[in-house]
């Protein structure tokens, strides 16, 4: 019968702070994460202050049933004023392995639990003003369960099988930036087929 997940490699251990954690004049904190400057050190000796978000880090899950069916979110982004199509994804809590917190927001956004489990590794997600690290699953051998979405979440379930999902991530309809690195590397790795293309006019002059 499907549980939460046993521990497995690095993933299942709370990873190691970054260097930058921590660091810098705070601004503004939150529960999650807090923003600081940095003083960076240029090439020419100078120094620049920067504002950086530190983050604990976070996880996103793809969840595929037997069917081949994708479980995934169509989420409000009060940010963008628009709802995304998203995989099940979320923050890490204080001291919680990213395997731990990967079978969380699973069964807390969707209501479901897996018992086959795959670390697909990390990535960084916007290098640039952050040090969000965020841990990629692959969950599979799934059962219901019943939801329990926090009170600010504004979300629902969509079940899509993964060549629609494969369509959308093709044609640009998704647009989730951590949803498409997780496609990416199962792309990458062989386990899902890129859709295929109808042939285009100028196929012929390659021929």
């Amino acid at each position: 019968m499907p549980t939460d997940p046993p521990p497995f490699s690095d993933a299942a251990q709370p990873p190691e702070p970054l260097a930058t954690a921590g660091l810098g004049r705070e601004l503004w904190r939150e529960a999650r994460y807090r923003v600081a400057i940095h003083r960076v050190p240029l090439t020419d000796g100078g120094v620049s202050e920067r504002a950086f978000i530190d983050h604990p880090g976070a996880v996103v899950v793809w969840a595929e049933d037997a069917d081949g069916r994708v479980a995934c979110v169509v989420q409000r982004r009060a940010a963008l004023g628009l709802q995304l199509l998203e995989l099940p994804a979320g923050t890490l809590r204080p001291g919680e392995a990213p395997l731990v917190a990967a079978a969380r927001e699973l069964r807390e956004e969707t209501g479901l639990l897996a018992a086959d489990w795959r670390a697909l590794g990390d990535f960084f997600l916007a290098p640039g003003c952050s040090n969000e690290r965020m841990w990629a699953f692959v969950a599979r051998d799934l059962r219901a369960g019943p939801a329990s979405l926090d009170p600010d979440e504004d979300l629902s379930l969509r079940w899509l099988h993964r060549a629609e999902l494969l369509a959308q991530a093709a044609d640009g309809r998704l647009r989730d930036a951590k949803s498409l690195a997780l496609l990416s590397r199962l792309l990458l790795q062989g386990e899902v087929q890129p859709p295929s293309r109808a042939p285009r006019d100028d196929d012929a002059g390659d021929r």
